[in-house]
């Protein structure tokens, strides 16, 4: 090691794949200085680890629940002064580099990092609490807060316990392998967070909860598993003058809470206060925690232990297939009782001499990916089976008495893992693909990889597959097959003109899909499109009279869109808009209102603006249509004709996008003699600015702009049409420049190139479509390989691929010369499901040699 600083904390440099730092250490940052290439990394806290830990990184789009595992990844430079560093907050006594794609170049990486030595001693506890006085620590109640808690155990066990006298609570605990962190801000109605998988284990696995006023979010091993909002109205949390690590205080009313900690704790900071280092020296002890047996059982093996004694117990984390757990077996191997999963994923017991299967009770599903502890015993003529502690299923009688008489073995079966710290398992005859001390088990349907509701499935140790709900397709889902826009769906043939369907704007990412009239008509022999999405008011509007205040009468309509999903709809049309009429009868007023003249009915925006104009005039001005045309009844100078005291209409279509779609109604201004009528349109917007065509007329020039990618799906979609058998037609690369996403024509098929680490990743389109015609083109990058899709031939590669992070997008020419470019017309293109509408990005470049195609047919 060579440091740099003599410092707390250094800079430190080694030329090796492992190194041992010594003493344990919080790693602040990382580079590498290698040949082109990607890094996994992994560390070791403690001696006694049975493997090194993988470092992951978080990933995903809160809008719909979805955060992916991905493995945190490490960029090599070419040169010390040019490295691209990788923050890391991570506690480690070892660290190891591993490859992501070997290559035969030996070459050894030197590795530099930012460390700060950790004097804080990794202790084990076994019922032993201890309580941290919160103002002698200096902790102070905060709207923004963050738990963090480096743990390694193998039973259930509460982490922080903090209960202040006001009702807020905070208690952070380990319950069959999953965190539960509950909090409550003095609402008096607690919240629970829960995120992990087999976190009872026996490794180190790190929980962070954080919570920044409004938001909550619970992380486990760097992975977002989790977000909530917090109930009630307050958001500051106040803490007790105690705060209780490793345990809690008896009482009679904590139901559900655990009392005690058995296991290791390396970290322990609350709002940047070290718990663990409060920790009394008399209390600290090293971390040494007794191991159980641990055993891997894969597809084809079984393990067969000899009968000695009773109770059986062990502990398994298996798949949901159905399968044989425990067999009993006689001494010729013929079954007499047998302990499975059934078709429904429940445990279910059958015995050879009897026909009644019996279904456990509770029913336990126990293929979840967790650890489950089964206990076998016979008393006599009872055999009762224990899961979780509980007496699930039971035989008594003679049946019983036959079986025990009968015994000689024991048998594993199903594919997972076991665990048992009374069951020898290296002394039982092993059979097939089972692999001692270790567990292969590799869960990655926590949290869900599958997109768009669908369900994640393990169907080996180590891969899982997506059920995808109706629509959707690939991989995780993550593709939609619904159109993107009415000018997509009136694309195909035979269409009618007027037709209700379901839109995927942004084709299978956050947004959702939702209801909307398609319907297409002829305008100086142009086709208009008009895409409108209706609302759940009464056509026949909104009826108020009687005695009222101006605004006083609320209603909200719906369009069956989230916010988010109307900004995006909205933003993508050049115009919009929607018809709104008011009719008064009895000297109902609109924009002047009693002595104040002041307006008596309003509408809310989807800002949360309040729209004061009705119509087409001018935003915010308190007129109606008729005062733009001074039409407004008897004056010309009243502001609309609601105003004048008469019975009357004031109606037209309010074309402003930034006040569309009405949201609310906000109404009154009533008296007994008078009232008002108040009907809302659907709204209806017209030109999908995304499908405006551009044509590249030289194959030097480019369209370019920056979107930051840093998820673990890709995605382009586009229609395209071209002649030319070799172009470069999209490149999304890194801010270096040495790495990318690459849409190119070779032979005239279409080849979609990943180059990431100094390797190269490609799949080809199956037919040439240089063929100067309009194609449909879909290509997709996961993690385990790339779809690409040209109108209904497809193609699927599968192969392990770390996904570029990248920045800049060019279509068109990388270089501006060598026609390495484009020359063609596109038109409809999504990246990651953001539009990139290609005719307004010209209109503000003003670039030569690509100029729009409105009739691009």
């Amino acid at each position: 090691l060579f440091p740099v600083k003599s410092l707390e904390c250094e800079e430190l440099s080694f030329s090796a794949w492992t190194t041992d730092l010594g003493t344990v250490h919080t790693l602040q940052r990382i580079a590498i200085v290698a040949p082109l290439s990607i890094f996994y990394v992994y560390i070791e806290i403690s001696d006694d680890q049975s493997s090194a830990k993988q470092l992951y990184s978080p990933s995903g789009s809160r809008l719909v629940n979805i955060y992916v595992m991905t493995s945190q990844v490490i960029y090599s430079s070419l040169l010390p002064a040019s490295v691209e560093w990788q923050s890391l907050d991570v506690v480690a006594k070892r660290i190891s580099l591993v490859s992501v794609y070997p290559s035969d170049a030996q070459f050894t990486p030197t590795v530099m990092l930012t460390a700060c030595k950790y004097d804080t001693p990794i202790s084990y506890f076994n019922d032993r609490p201890y309580t941290v006085d919160t103002h002698k620590a200096g902790i102070v109640s905060m709207y923004e807060n963050q738990l963090s808690v480096l743990f390694r155990t193998f039973e259930n066990g509460i982490f922080v316990f903090s209960m202040a006298d006001q009702g807020d609570l905070l208690i952070a605990q380990i319950v069959r392998g999953t965190v539960h962190v509950i909090f409550d801000f003095g609402s008096l109605t607690h919240s629970i967070i829960s995120g992990g998988v087999a976190l009872n284990d026996g490794e180190w696995h790190e929980l962070h909860w954080v919570h920044q006023f409004d938001s909550v979010q619970l992380l486990i091993d760097g992975i977002l598993m989790n977000t909530t909002t917090p109930s009630g109205l307050y958001r500051k949390l106040d803490f007790d003058s105690q705060i209780h690590v490793a345990g809690r205080p008896p009482d009679d009313m904590s139901e559900g809470i655990e009392t005690s900690f058995h296991g290791c704790l390396a970290r322990v900071v609350l709002n940047n206060v070290d718990l663990l280092a409060e920790l009394p020296a008399q209390q600290r002890r090293k971390c040494q925690m007794p191991r159980p047996q641990l055993m891997t059982i894969g597809m084809g093996g079984f393990v067969e232990i000899p009968f000695s004694f009773l109770p059986f117990s062990i502990e398994f984390r298996i798949l949901p297939h159905p399968s044989a757990i425990l067999m009993l077996s006689d001494a010729r191997n013929e079954s007499l009782l047998r302990i499975s999963i059934n078709q429904n994923g429940y445990l279910a017991l059958s015995a050879n001499m009897s026909r009644v299967e019996q279904v456990s009770h509770p029913a336990i599903v126990i293929g979840d990916g967790s650890w489950h502890s089964m206990s076998l015993m016979i008393w006599g003529a009872r055999l009762h089976v224990d899961v979780d502690g509980l007496t699930v299923m039971w035989l008594e009688g003679n049946i019983v008495r036959s079986i025990a008489k009968e015994l000689a073995h024991f048998h594993l079966s199903a594919v997972g893992c076991y665990r048992s710290a009374t069951v020898a398992f290296r002394s039982a005859n092993i059979f097939g693909n089972v692999t001692l001390d270790t567990c292969l088990y590799e869960y990655r349907c926590a949290p869900n990889p599958c997109e768009n509701d669908g369900i994640c499935r393990h169907v080996t140790l180590t891969d899982f597959q997506c059920l995808c709900k109706k629509n959707f397709e690939g991989r995780t889902c993550h593709s939609s097959r619904l159109f993107r826009s009415c000018e997509e769906w009136f694309l195909e043939a035979n269409r009618p003109s007027v037709k209700n369907i379901s839109l995927d704007i942004d084709g299978g990412h956050s947004l959702r899909p939702f209801i909307a009239q398609c319907e297409r008509s002829k305008q100086d022999d142009v086709d208009i499109i008009a895409t409108t999405v209706y609302h759940n008011l009464d056509p026949s509007g909104l009826f108020v009279t009687g005695p009222t205040e101006p605004g006083s009468i609320r209603k909200a309509l719906r369009y069956g869109l989230e916010f988010d999903q109307i900004d995006r709809f909205i933003d993508g049309f050049e115009s919009c808009e929607q018809y709104m009429r008011y009719q008064c009868r009895g000297g109902a007023k609109l924009m002047t209102y009693g002595y104040e003249r002041r307006p008596s009915s309003w509408y809310g925006t989807r800002n949360g603006q309040h729209g004061l104009q009705w119509a087409d005039a001018p935003p915010y001005s308190r007129m109606c249509s008729c005062a733009v045309n001074s039409s407004c009844i008897h004056n010309r100078f009243l502001m609309c004709n609601c105003d004048s005291g008469e019975d009357a209409i004031d109606d037209g279509y309010n074309p402003h996008m930034q006040l569309l779609p009405v949201m609310n109604l906000y109404l009154g201004g009533t008296s007994s003699t008078s009232s008002l009528n108040v009907s809302i349109g659907p709204l209806v917007c017209f030109h999908r600015l995304v499908f405006d065509a551009v044509s590249f007329l030289s194959r030097d020039v480019r369209l370019s702009g920056s979107q930051s990618f840093l998820s673990s799906v890709f995605d382009i979609a586009l229609h395209i049409r071209f002649s030319h058998p070799r172009m470069t037609i999209f490149t999304w690369e890194s801010a270096n420049g040495q790495r990318w996403f690459q849409l190119y024509v070779a032979g005239g098929r279409l080849i979609g190139q990943v180059v990431n680490g100094g390797s190269v990743f490609e799949i080809e389109g199956t037919t040439a479509i240089n063929d100067n015609e309009w194609h449909s083109v879909y290509w997709e990058v996961n993690e385990d390989g790339m779809f690409l899709k040209t109108d209904q031939d497809s193609t699927t590669v599968e192969m392990p691929i770390v996904l570029p992070n990248t920045y800049t997008w060019i279509i068109g020419s990388r270089t501006q010369h060598g026609l390495s470019g484009f020359a063609g017309m596109l038109r409809n293109v999504y990246l990651c499901g953001k539009e990139i509408a290609l005719a307004s990005l010209l209109r503000k470049t003003h670039g030569g040699h690509v100029e729009v195609r409105h009739d691009s047919r």
